[in-house]
């Protein structure tokens, strides 16, 4: 039922105004603070902020909270959890990032090892679980190897470890098998390891990989012996006890897959007693780990058989005894990928125009292609697909081309061999723009404001020239003409004679420079 449908159903029951207005108001309240869960983004900057009109250049916006973009993927069963889409591998196959890039969620649970066969079979331990929170994934496919669980023990085997399970680089190592009662017969090692099954001559559990499992349980001998469970991924395996098969090590519990489920379970102990009924076999750890077995001389007499670990959970199989004799087989592996569901691109408008070729990169950084549009300064609105929005005042200028006035140049002239400094006035200077006169260029250039530049003049012919004024962009502006290179002014450095007569007629010789013929 909606708020407003409630609203008016009580209102209906004559409850009183001021308890249900109340009511509808805190509701509401409620429910518009649940629908903008995003904050509303914000932009600090576009860089470069200025280009043509014509637009078509690549500009990068920055500043926070930007929505949009995402992976896009195939591969395994893919389903929707709220905000993310969950790839679950319960066989092997291909991850396949068809668009996108960016982090995910990676969960690699191996295969559970098999459980021990008679006498007295420990349990297999819990495949190895690893859990990456952010692994970098692109356009591109990444192999997923789903590992089997390992085989029960025969009467008087081992179980055998559990297959790997990998997700590109993250390899989770197969659980270890369970032993069975014999001297020298130890648990296998391995994601968790196996159980103990004895403890002469050395006989012991398997070991686990840290940051990925335990340890197995020990064995306990006697009358009535009690088999080590196996280790798993949350803690290690439970010690056999008269009467008791060890339990097996709890897994570990992620939510990745949309609900909470514990993964890598070790399997549970067996018990060996007369009768079997009196003992209590090795409970399998939460994360699909199988129960031990229980069995005596007489088998009529209360004897169990052990369970397998759960497939695609890793959980270890229990071990086997005398009345059934073959270790529960270990669980298969899993692995879960998940990301968050793409939406779509945040729009982004330079003056009310739109951009092209909007990327967000990430909540800070997006890059667009600006639009063509009429000179002058423009605000940068980015909205999101939500509706909210961000403006940069006067973010982004489109150039006008450069203009120079006519006379305005100053000096209009100076001496051929260059040095000297002119001023340009106009409008739509800016950047770092090149001059050339007569097509060669001026040094020492500096844009005092849009309407001003200085510069140095180059060496030239003497003569009438055209000024150009090119901007950055590659706009420029002529003035046809408008400065003269000119000779050189003469110098004097003698005159001889320095004296005569004053009806004059003497001749004299001047020496200098810059004379012209």
């Amino acid at each position: 039922m909606s708020i407003v449908a409630l609203h008016k159903n009580i209102k209906s029951k004559n409850l009183g105004l001021k308890i249900i207005s109340a009511f509808f108001v805190v509701a509401l309240l409620f429910t518009n603070t649940a629908l903008a869960t995003d904050p509303a983004p914000t932009i600090s900057g576009v860089s470069p902020n200025n280009g043509l009109p014509t637009g078509g250049n690549s500009v990068t916006i920055t500043g926070t909270g930007f929505l949009g973009g995402g992976i896009n993927a195939t591969g395994g069963t893919v389903t929707t959890d709220g905000a993310y889409t969950v790839h679950k591998f319960t066989s092997s196959g291909t991850f396949t990032v068809t668009s996108g890039s960016g982090n995910v969620e990676a969960l690699v649970v191996a295969g559970g090892g098999g459980g021990g066969g008679n006498y007295s079979g420990s349990g297999g331990g819990g495949g190895g679980v690893v859990y990456n929170s952010s692994f970098s994934v692109s356009a591109g496919s990444k192999t997923v190897t789903v590992g089997g669980g390992g085989s029960g023990g025969a009467n008087g085997a081992k179980g055998s470890n559990g297959g790997n399970s990998v997700f590109d680089s993250i390899v989770a190592t197969g659980g270890g098998g369970g032993a069975y009662n014999a001297c020298a017969v130890s648990g296998n090692s391995g994601g968790s390891g196996g159980g103990a099954a004895g403890s002469c001559s050395g006989a012991t559990y398997g070991n686990g990989i840290a940051g990925q499992g335990n340890r197995g349980g020990s064995f306990f001998g006697g009358s009535s012996n009690g088999s080590g469970g196996g280790g798993g991924a949350g803690a290690i395996g439970g010690n056999g006890a008269a009467l008791l098969g060890g339990s097996g090590g709890v897994g570990l519990a992620f939510s990745i897959s949309g609900s909470n489920m514990y993964y890598g379970g070790g399997g549970g102990g067996s018990t060996y007693s007369n009768p079997p009924s009196a003992a209590t076999v090795g409970a399998g750890g939460l994360g699909g780990g199988g129960n031990g077995s229980k069995g005596g001389d007489s088998c009529g007499s209360g004897g169990t058989a052990p369970t397998a670990g759960s497939a695609n959970t890793g959980g270890g199989g229990g071990g086997g005894e005398r009345c059934s004799t073959t270790g529960g087989a270990g669980g298969s592996g899993i692995v879960i990928v998940r990301y968050l569901t793409p939406v779509a691109n945040p729009t982004v408008t330079f003056g009310g125009t739109s951009a092209t070729d909007v990327t967000v990169v990430n909540s800070t950084t997006i890059t667009a292609t600006v639009p063509a549009h009429v000179a002058g300064t423009a605000d940068v609105v980015v909205t999101n697909y939500d509706g909210q929005s961000a403006t940069l005042t006067n973010g982004y200028t489109f150039n006008p081309a450069p203009t120079i006035s006519a006379g305005a140049v100053t000096p209009a002239s100076a001496k051929l061999t260059g040095g000297d400094t002119i001023t340009i006035t106009g409008s739509g200077f800016y950047g770092t723009p090149t001059i050339t006169l007569g097509g060669t260029t001026a040094t020492a250039v500096t844009v005092v404001n849009p309407t001003t530049i200085t510069a140095t003049t180059p060496a030239h012919a003497v003569g009438a020239v055209d000024v150009v004024v090119t901007n950055e962009d590659s706009q420029s502006a002529t003035l046809t003409g408008g400065f003269t290179f000119t000779e050189l002014p003469p110098t004097l450095s003698s005159i001889s004679p320095t004296a005569g007569s004053t009806t004059g007629g003497t001749n004299v010789t001047i020496s200098g420079t810059n004379f012209q013929v």
